[in-house]
């Protein structure tokens, strides 16, 4: 299940350097390349203004390495960083196609902050215990917050579900790529958000943030006709 975080790591160009981070309260942002990508803030460094600074002039593709970190904080910063380059319009427009967002049906889980029946916490450590879980193999859709991308916790999560694909993944710490419909994962759908060209970092993300959505089979079609 790991090798889809080294897949998307591998997956980002050497050579490319962050012009730019920013850590606040809510949203972690790595620009590079013109781009800008986004994460949640789920840990908040001591000070952010010297935690931040550290990154300026970093290599993209070693930054994106992060998200594999225990450092919560890191993890942020490395999913932001990969995001700057999965998550551009071009991309987007690249793998969504005419898809637009699938109605779900039947009895659905939830992992994350939602709220409602059938709604699980977000494990935050990549150990935890799988008790509580073990039960998801047998809803028909199991919706995931993307921030488990961010704690670790979703290549486990994955693996008790088993290879059902029915399972969606959600937010803003999704990168657009097609790797999540690879290596058996039961993947079928992700939601994520990317920001508009022309986004400055001195603006709330919500203002130029756009959402996608990419489904199994639209990327089977694009697959097909290389």
């Amino acid at each position: 299940m790991w090798k889809l975080y080294d897949d998307l790591y591998i997956g980002i160009p050497s050579g490319i350097r962050i012009a730019g981070c920013i850590v606040g309260e809510k949203w972690t942002c790595v620009s590079a390349n013109g781009n800008v990508g986004i994460a949640r803030t789920l840990g908040l460094p001591e000070i952010p203004e010297i935690f931040q600074a550290g990154f300026a002039g970093a290599y993209l593709r070693d930054t994106g390495n992060h998200m594999k970190w225990d450092s919560i904080a890191r993890a942020c910063i490395g999913v932001a960083a990969m995001n700057a380059w999965y998550n551009t319009k071009q991309r987007v427009e690249e793998l969504e196609g005419d898809y637009a967002e699938a109605l779900i049906t039947g009895d659905t889980a939830y992992i994350g902050n939602y709220a409602g029946e059938n709604t699980f916490p977000l494990p935050q450590s990549k150990d935890f215990d799988a008790t509580e879980y073990k039960d998801l193999c047998k809803f028909d859709n199991v919706i995931i917050s993307s921030d488990a991308l961010i704690a670790g916790t979703l290549p486990k999560l994955l693996d008790i579900i088993g290879e059902k694909e029915n399972v969606i993944i959600e937010g803003d710490a999704v990168p657009c790529s097609a790797l999540f419909f690879s290596f058996g994962l039961p993947v079928t759908e992700i939601r994520g958000w990317f920001l508009e060209p022309g986004y400055s970092s001195a603006d709330e993300p919500e203002t130029s943030m756009q959402k996608f959505f990419i489904n199994r089979e639209t990327i089977r079609r694009i697959q097909k006709r290389i």
